[in-house]
């Protein structure tokens, strides 16, 4: 992995809720106002990129609503949406490959008008592989290695590394015809690494990839966020937000409805806790539950099935994870479990909860019409 030096400048728990906890499709999140705030006074070289009040039509349909966002060098930030959100019409907006309707965008101090005329240094990895599959993998990372600038000289020192860094040297020289989905979306993420850019967009990098070549990838994409390179991800792996992201927004219907740190949102959206028990023949479930019930005020039972029984507990001063802990610890013994799982809300479930969310504003519209 370290042979990816080079790009350095210069050189949960699942759950079934009974009620819903994002903020509902029309509210303004106060994280999301104070961000539009400081755009509407932000330089356009105070961060990597820049964007303010950004809107996007087609025709009089409104995909994106005005949205507004920094990332800094060094940062990953993660943009999540379900289908029909604005989050695609966001990312062609980014890339170049749309027009902005109103609102402003700069890359690397750069209008997005220069991110499509190839003067700013912007890698791009798009959503669905678009590569000659007549070419080598190799033959593809020369080709574009050249058009990024890198000297004839250089250029090979380059491919390899990374080819290498995403264990492709083994299928280098192969037809790309022959490669898998998986090694496909390698090669996709290493065109848009070739040129060492300063600004990363990668529109879902590891869709369609195996747990190992997935890790693989966000290994490497540590190494670049570490070598001051900006990066903006959309993912539909909420463990991949939740592990590389130093912020995030989730889009619903064009607007943003919740922005900051991946921990932020959890302790602002979250439930509280969930605890999932694993138990067999010997376990006295009923009793087990109701002396959880009674340890716990307001938790509820969200799953109960013949070997696992999960729990929600709400927030409250009273409870912390050292009496969680405790808690199950004893329970461990005295009800003969196999085992336990403690977590927090997870990421996932309140993307759900915001989705669930526009689902029913949308079926209401559509009653009230």
């Amino acid at each position: 992995m370290g042979k990816l030096n080079f790009l350095i400048p210069g050189c949960g728990c699942f759950s079934r809720k009974e009620k819903s906890r994002g903020a509902g499709v029309d509210t303004q999140d106060d994280d999301v106002v104070r961000e539009i705030e400081y755009m509407k006074t932000c330089g356009s070289n105070a961060h990597a990129v820049v964007v303010q009040n950004l809107k996007k039509n087609y025709g009089s349909h409104e995909t994106v609503r005005g949205i507004s966002f920094h990332v800094d060098y060094s940062q990953i930030f993660g943009l999540l949406g379900v289908n029909g959100s604005g989050k695609t019409s966001t990312f062609s907006v980014l890339t170049g490959q749309s027009d902005i309707t109103s609102g402003n965008v700069y890359i690397n101090n750069q209008t997005v008008a220069s991110v499509r005329s190839g003067a700013s240094r912007v890698g791009y990895c798009p959503q669905f592989d678009t590569i000659a599959e007549e070419l080598t993998g190799e033959t593809i990372l020369y080709l574009f290695g050249r058009l990024s600038g890198i000297s004839e000289g250089h250029v090979s020192f380059f491919v390899n590394c990374i080819l290498d860094g995403l264990d492709l040297k083994a299928y280098a020289k192969n037809s790309i015809s022959t490669y898998s989905g998986g090694c496909k979306r390698r090669l996709s993420l290493a065109v848009s690494l070739i040129g060492g850019p300063d600004i990363l967009l990668l529109d879902e990098p590891t869709a369609g990839v195996d747990p190992q070549a997935k890790r693989l990838i966000w290994e490497v994409l540590r190494i670049v966020q570490k070598n001051n390179t900006a990066i903006i991800l959309t993912s539909h792996s909420m463990e991949e937000i939740d592990l590389l992201c130093t912020n995030l927004a989730i889009m619903i219907a064009g607007k943003f409805r919740c922005y900051g740190s991946p921990q932020h949102i959890k302790n602002k959206y979250g439930s509280g806790y969930s605890v999932m028990f694993k138990v067999n023949s010997n376990t006295n479930v009923t009793q087990m539950i109701e002396n959880f019930l009674h340890t716990f005020k307001n938790s509820r039972v969200v799953i109960q099935e013949a070997h696992q029984i999960s729990l929600e507990i709400p927030k409250d001063c009273s409870v912390s994870w050292h009496r969680l802990f405790s808690t199950c610890e004893k329970y461990i013994e005295k009800y003969k479990l196999d085992d336990y799982f403690l977590g927090q809300t997870t990421l996932e479930q309140i993307f759900n909860d915001f989705s669930t969310n526009e689902v029913n504003t949308k079926d209401f519209r559509l009653r009230l019409n």
